[in-house]
């Protein structure tokens, strides 16, 4: 069963040694991302008491926010029910404007933003990560 729970660090470590996650590893145990636990807005999907993904929207100002996910690599073969909470969670957002980053070469995660209702804004945003990747810029606008 897919239940959301309140984020933890302890949750992402795990999945920061894999491939798909190499590239964020530093800046969520040395960097920034180590104090998403204290700011008590992440939350972490878990499928039969597995981390799935670890994710949150953090808020940039009053109605708008960016949205950061981690996810597990097997969470590829579980997508319906992760898709299914991710709606559910981005549906019940308080914000008017919700904004995501993917690495312009991850076709399956560009694809992905875009089923949850995302529109591409920037087509490729140079050296947007950490590590110097290239990202599109997707939105997601409340009427």
């Amino acid at each position: 069963m897919f239940k959301i729970v309140q984020y933890k660090h302890e949750h992402v470590v795990p999945l920061l040694d894999q491939k798909i996650n190499s590239g964020i590893k530093d800046y969520f145990l040395e960097g920034p991302g180590k104090d998403f636990e204290t700011r008590g807005t992440a939350v972490t999907g878990m499928l039969n008491g597995e981390v799935m993904v670890c994710g949150a929207i953090e808020k940039i100002w009053d109605h708008r926010g960016i949205i950061w996910c981690v996810f597990n690599e097997k969470s590829k073969h579980n997508h319906i029910s992760i898709f299914r909470a991710m709606k559910k969670f981005l549906k019940e957002s308080a914000y008017d404007r919700i904004e995501v980053s993917v690495a312009c070469d991850f076709a399956h995660g560009r694809r992905r933003v875009e089923m949850l209702g995302f529109k591409l804004e920037c087509e490729r945003a140079a050296k947007y990560l950490p590590d110097g990747t290239d990202c599109a810029i997707y939105s997601m606008v409340r009427a």
